[in-house]
Parts: C-alpha cells; structure tokens; sequence
C-alpha cells in the first residue's frame, strides 16, 4: 500500500537502533567535561609556549615585593659593619689623635684643648675621628649624622660621644 502513494505522502524509512545511536552522536552538544579538557589542553599548550614569561612572573613578583626592604635592610648592615663600627669603637676606647699627640701648644707642661676634651669629656670633633680612622671629614660626618639619628652617640661640648 505504500507503493501506491505519492511520494510525499511516503512514510519515512525507520532507522535501525544502531542508526540512531550515529544521529544522537553527530547531532548531541559537547558536554561540559569535553569543554573543559579542551579548555585545559589549551591552557597547556599556552604554557608550553610561553613557560618563560609564566616563570620570570612567578619569579618576578615576589622580588618587586619583598626585595627594597631586603637590600635597604643590607645596605644598613654593610655600613654599619664598615663605616660606622669603628667611630663607635673609638668612642668608646679613648684614643688621641695622631697628629695631636706630640703637639703641647702651652709648652711642656700644657696639653692641648683637644687633648683635655677627649680625656675630660670623652667627646670628639669629626676632625679627630678623622685623623684616628684615616677617612674624610665628609665620610666621618655621614657616618656620625646616621649614629646620631640611630640614638648612638651625641653632641656634648663641641664633639660628638656615646650617649648615656
């Protein structure tokens, strides 16, 4: 009876089930799960290709963070260790100045203003500090502006000693 109809009245041919299991596979949506593996094969590919630039950020950050501190905290720690170390020593051992020591301006029986005030006072004059480190006026005076705003030493009849 179907052969006497016209063909667009025709019923459609039944499919077979293993022809409708082809249909739904070719006509289904991907899932999320094969969303998200192509999603992570993409992602890995990316740091295949630019594993360099994802190391030196990982790398780079945490040094633009944590890094000023850390060099200004050892930029302290070498001057103190070399430029400001000594000063403190010879504040606290009481030294005469080379230049100073065999120089009476009164005579024989007179000592020098300077000699009286380092051995009265314990203070001296960055031009002292000067003369017993064999260092510049300049680099006496930073390294003495530095143990001053430390709290270290301070200014006492002309020179500078230990504080307390």
């Amino acid at each position: 009876m179907a052969a006497h109809l016209p063909p667009h009245l025709t019923p459609a041919p039944r499919f077979e089930p293993s022809s409708v299991v082809e249909l739904r596979v070719l006509t289904r949506l991907p899932s999320r799960c094969q969303n998200a593996v192509v999603n992570w094969r993409a992602f890995i590919d990316f740091l295949h290709r630019w594993q360099w630039l994802v190391a030196a950020i990982a790398a780079g950050v945490p040094t633009v963070y944590y890094g000023p501190k850390k060099l200004l905290e050892t930029w302290d720690w070498y001057v103190d260790r070399f430029r400001d170390r000594s000063i403190l020593e010879v504040l606290r051992d009481v030294r005469i100045p080379k230049k100073l020591a065999p120089f009476n301006p009164g005579g024989p029986g007179e000592a020098s203003p300077t000699i009286i005030s380092i051995a009265k006072h314990g203070s001296y004059s960055v031009g002292d500090l000067a003369d017993i480190l064999n260092r510049s006026h300049r680099s006496i005076g930073k390294s003495v502006r530095r143990l001053r705003a430390q709290g270290k030493i301070e200014l006492d009849h002309g020179g500078f000693k230990l504080k307390g």
